[in-house]
């Protein structure tokens, strides 16, 4: 088939899908948007999407659940979908953090792959998350942690129990997240998880223990190939594990 017509063919099979658009449940892979209609699709039934912010915008999904950007950060205003529960970024700021807790209100879910630093100030503003109960961040670095303090800096977080922090604890890393976490306005943490690519050294019990005494009452730390290791504040307590293995 010649590429004219294998284009013709493409375009008539999307006009189709396109009719059908208010029965979609879930639609993946939507990147620059360029190939959909100028108006917005009516999509009642959506519940699942994957795209990028300037393919959302192509959506007109009121009952949202789930929510996956692929790339992109939004440059105007966020598509209003206020029963969102659960949002998947691959790139965030400090404040598009904190910004959408007023565009999503109901959101129960955030997981955010990459952070970059903001020109603005993030703490500006306060920001309330009144149903988020788990939150996954990368763990900052040494040479990069001032972006972590701005996001939980007079952020509202009452409900919230679960801190996923992707990357291998440290002492440094350790002293950036009670940093952050003592300039909350409102939190109660329980579990703080820690996530690795790959297994490396044992975790020494001495680098978490300040969170377990101030913060949280149960740690893990999670490999990707074998089963978490989980330590908390009763376990102090009653023994002395040196190391996480």
């Amino acid at each position: 088939m010649s590429k004219p017509v294998r284009r013709k063919a493409d375009a008539r099979l999307l006009e189709i899908l396109q009719s059908e658009s208010r029965r979609w449940e879930t639609v993946v892979g939507v990147l620059r948007g360029v190939e959909w209609p100028s108006s917005k699709l009516d999509t009642p039934q959506l519940r699942t999407l994957e795209c990028s912010w300037s393919g959302l915008d192509r959506f007109n999904a009121p009952n949202l659940r789930r929510l996956r950007i692929l790339e992109g950060i939004p440059t105007s205003t966020i598509p209003t979908c206020k029963k969102l529960r659960h949002i998947h970024l691959q790139c965030a700021s400090p404040n598009i953090i904190r910004f959408i807790s007023a565009t999503f209100p109901l959101m129960e879910t955030i997981v955010v792959a990459d952070v970059i630093g903001d020109h603005d100030d993030a703490r500006s503003h306060s920001a309330t998350y009144s149903c988020l109960e788990s939150l996954t961040l990368p763990l900052p670095s040494d040479r990069d942690s001032h972006w972590f303090t701005e996001t939980f800096d007079g952020l509202h977080l009452p409900v919230l129990r679960k801190l996923t922090l992707v990357g291998y604890p440290t002492k440094s890393g350790v002293n950036c997240i009670m940093a952050a976490l003592a300039v909350t306005a409102t939190c109660n943490l329980q579990v703080i998880d820690f996530q690795t690519a790959t297994r490396q050294d044992e975790v020494d019990v001495g680098v978490v223990e300040p969170l377990l005494s101030v913060v949280v009452r149960e740690i893990s730390v999670r490999y990707s190939d074998v089963a978490p290791r989980t330590i908390s504040r009763e376990d102090l307590q009653v023994a002395c594990p040196t190391t996480l293995k």
